[in-house]
C-alpha cells in the first residue's frame, strides 16, 4: 500500500488540477492559466496544454484526461464531434 501511495505522490508533484469549459476536473501543469488550450496531438500519447503567444503556440505541459490517451480521441474526429487543426508549435 505505501508503494501504491508513493507512486501517487511522485506522479502528482508539479502538477494541479484545473477545470475544463464544460467543468470537468483534469490534472495538468502547475503553469497552466485561463484561456490556455488542451490539445491532442498527432502521433502523441498524451494530451498537452498549449498556450497561444501572438501568431503561434507554446508547450505549456502534460496533461491527464482518461478517454483521451493513447489516440483515443481519433474516434471523436470520425464522429465529428472534435476537428483537427493545424498549429505552428514553438
Amino acid at each position: 500500500m505505501a508503494a501504491v501511495l508513493l507512486e501517487i505522490v511522485r506522479n502528482l508533484i508539479g502538477k494541479r488540477i484545473f477545470h475544463t469549459s464544460d467543468g470537468r476536473a483534469r490534472l495538468g501543469p502547475l503553469r497552466i492559466e485561463k484561456n490556455d488550450i488542451l490539445c491532442v496531438l498527432d502521433e502523441c500519447k498524451f494530451p498537452v496544454i498549449l498556450r497561444k503567444v501572438d501568431s503561434h503556440y507554446v508547450f505549456v505541459g502534460c496533461a491527464y484526461m482518461p478517454g483521451f490517451m493513447d489516440g483515443e480521441t481519433a474516434s471523436l474526429v470520425e464522429k465529428g464531434e472534435a476537428t483537427l487543426e493545424e498549429l505552428l508549435i514553438r
